[in-house]
Order: structure tokens, then C-alpha cells, then sequence
């Protein structure tokens, strides 16, 4: 009987994670997908300059080396995503939820995040230099001086 639990509860869980597919798809082969529902998503090294991922949902999301630059992520809800050495240079993250995500050695020169929540995030040596901050809440839990 426990075991059985505890298959329901990792199948339970995998679910909450689970991208999709069709979303992904669309993403990839147009760079726009708006609202799309990317949880978890294998996104490494792929070139997204310019994309359209207004409202999308990236949580625990694999971004690292993702180039993001210009990309439009107002809203965007980045919890737990892994986004090391991500280049979200001049990207619109307004609103954005970036809380407990990984963003060690992220470049955010230029960068919009205002009104954008960091609680918990990690951002040791991530760069901001120009980036916009007005508002951002819950800082981060880890910066680089």
C-alpha cells in the first residue's frame, strides 16, 4: 500500500512539471507562445532571441545558455527554472516571477524587470548593468558583489 502511495505521488508530481508538448513544438518552430504552458521544459542552449513568451509558464524549466535577448517575458512565471549562463539581455521581464530559480552567470544588461520578484533567487555573478529594477520585490537570495 505505501508504495502505491508513493507511485501516485511521484506520478502526481511529474504531472505539475510537465510541459506541453504541443506548446514546446510551437515555441521551437516560430518563437511565439504566449501563455503557453512550457513547466519543465528542456529549453538548453536554444536560440530565442526576440521570442514571445508573454504569460508563459517556465517553471523548473531548463534555460541554461538559453539566448533570451529581446525576448518579451512580461509575466512570465520562472520559479525553480534553471537558467545558468542565460542571456536575457534587453528582455522585457516585467511582472516576471523569477523566485528560487538558478540564474548564476545570467546576463540582464538592459533588462526591464520592474515589478518582477526574485525571492530566493540565485544570481551570483549575474550582470545587470542598465537593467531596469523599479519595484522588483523579495530580493534575491544570493548576489555576486
Amino acid at each position: 500500500m505505501a508504495i502505491r502511495g508513493a507511485v501516485l505521488i511521484l506520478s502526481i508530481a511529474a504531472a505539475l512539471w510537465a510541459h506541453n508538448p504541443a506548446h514546446l513544438e510551437q515555441l521551437l518552430s516560430t518563437k511565439s507562445c504566449p501563455g503557453c504552458d512550457l513547466r519543465g521544459a528542456h529549453l538548453k542552449g536554444e536560440e530565442l532571441t526576440r521570442a514571445n513568451l508573454k504569460d508563459a509558464d517556465l517553471r523548473g524549466a531548463n534555460l541554461e545558455e538559453v539566448n533570451l535577448e529581446g525576448a518579451d517575458l512580461k509575466r512570465c512565471r520562472l520559479e525553480g527554472s534553471f537558467a545558468n549562463s542565460g542571456n536575457f539581455r534587453s528582455a522585457q521581464l516585467q511582472g516576471a516571477v523569477l523566485e528560487k530559480g538558478f540564474f548564476g552567470r545570467a546576463n540582464f544588461s538592459d533588462a526591464d524587470l520592474s515589478g518582477a520578484s526574485l525571492k530566493g533567487a540565485y544570481l551570483v555573478d549575474a550582470t545587470f548593468s542598465g537593467a531596469v529594477m523599479r519595484n522588483t520585490t523579495g530580493g534575491p537570495a544570493n548576489v555576486s558583489p
